[in-house]
């Protein structure tokens, strides 16, 4: 069987705001968000490859050489942006709606994939009708309208166009793929993706699921419906791995001791 290493993995991370206590609605509470997330990411050299704040919520895609490191970096983040936030509310209730989750994104053509549903989140969601309407998000960096203070990492989001011919090219294909969903009202579903454990091929989704015993009642494997991914070739399945909520740290912390990381999940 084919070896995988999470080593300088890729990951979907995402977390919900309280709604009645949402500080995110705000502009320049998401604008804070994002040089938060800027600074704190080049600290713990986590590289971002696409990311949005939304009104409710944080969304990234990071590529972290340990997950230690990315546990580490988000508890300081949504801790020191709690206390940012609850100083102006005069110490209200708790900011995030439980700890954020991590979900394991394997394979270049699943990475443009999830930076696609990232794109058009906010369109999907009706809040603009096109991604450059949405001024924290990724897309201002990607489509060259924000050229300071940028949070991408620009290596590693142009590396997972590698396998092409033309990086440069590449991009601008990207870019025409978000156009032609937004006519077309073709979103995918986030949603699917944050509440997944892993997303990948079948193959892939099969060897993490065969790390530890997971009992039928606790877990599903099924494919996510999703629009074509943008520059890939061939036809293929988009592959996802859910957990009960209830079991899904113990789960994430059983895989990635299999793995070889010694961790503790807060």
């Amino acid at each position: 069987m084919k070896k995988y290493q999470l080593n300088s993995g890729v990951y979907l991370v995402s977390n919900k705001c309280y709604q009645r206590v949402s500080a995110l609605r705000f502009a320049k509470n998401r604008k804070w968000y994002v040089q938060k997330l800027r600074t704190t990411a080049k600290k713990y050299s986590v590289s971002i490859i696409n990311y949005l704040i939304s009104k409710d919520g944080i969304y990234f895609i990071c590529v972290a050489v340990d997950p230690k490191i990315l546990s580490t970096m988000m508890q300081v983040l949504q801790s020191s942006t709690s206390k940012q936030f609850a100083s102006k509310r005069g110490g209200e209730s708790a900011m995030w709606q439980g700890r954020f989750n991590v979900t394991f994104v394997h394979g270049d053509i699943w990475i443009r994939q999830c930076m696609l549903l990232l794109d058009l989140h906010m369109v999907a969601t009706k809040h603009t009708i096109h991604p450059a309407e949405w001024k924290h998000c990724g897309w201002q960096e990607l489509a060259g309208i924000k050229k300071r203070n940028k949070v991408i990492s620009t290596t590693h989001s142009f590396k997972i166009f590698e396998n092409t011919e033309d990086n440069k090219s590449s991009m601008a294909e990207y870019i025409r793929t978000v156009e032609t969903c937004c006519l077309g009202n073709s979103f995918g579903c986030l949603e699917a993706w944050t509440n997944a454990l892993a997303v990948g091929s079948s193959e892939w989704i099969k060897h993490l699921s065969s790390l530890i015993l997971l009992p039928n009642a606790t877990k599903s494997i099924t494919i996510l419906p999703s629009s074509v991914s943008p520059l890939s070739t061939g036809s293929y399945e988009t592959m996802a791995l859910t957990i009960s909520k209830k079991r899904r740290t113990w789960y994430l912390k059983r895989i990635l001791q299999k793995m070889g990381f010694k961790i503790k999940m807060t």
